[in-house]
């Protein structure tokens, strides 16, 4: 069993390398977090948070959301990145970017593997961007 701090970290994380997070309300509520309290928690860490409900976006029970709003921008604003963002026509700004990773199904491609970097996704087809000589992330450290 995980500790509190642990199975929450998916949004505790959230900084300069896991540059966006997110949990369903339901299952922050079964590992003992209150929704209020980790949303103000994530605020005073300097983070951009958004609940979106269940309506609104397929995460039964709806989602928190938190971003690190300016290394989000900076990662999106490459020219790379924003060549995939217009041809998928996809949001360039940081904040409509976020939530359209909760609200829409990204296509397999270049433009799922960039919102996969931007949650740190540490699955196999990624590690070699944990390789990297600047770290284990795939953007330069802010």
């Amino acid at each position: 069993m995980h500790n509190q701090a642990e199975s929450l970290a998916d949004l505790t994380s959230v900084g300069d390398i896991k540059l966006m997070g997110y949990l369903p309300l339901d299952t922050i509520k079964q590992r003992g977090g209150d929704v209020g309290a980790l949303r103000e928690t994530l605020i005073n860490k300097g983070l951009q948070t958004f609940i979106l409900t269940e309506e609104l976006c397929p995460v039964t029970s709806g989602a928190l959301c938190a971003f690190n709003q300016a290394a989000l921008q900076k990662y999106l604003n490459w020219p790379d990145h924003q060549t995939i963002l217009k041809t998928h026509n996809w949001p360039k700004n940081a904040d409509e970017f976020a939530r359209a990773t909760l609200v829409h199904t990204a296509p397999p491609g270049k433009l799922y593997d960039l919102i996969a970097l931007c949650y740190f996704d540490k699955r196999p087809q990624y590690r070699d961007y944990c390789a990297m000589p600047g770290g284990p992330y795939p953007w330069p450290k802010l």
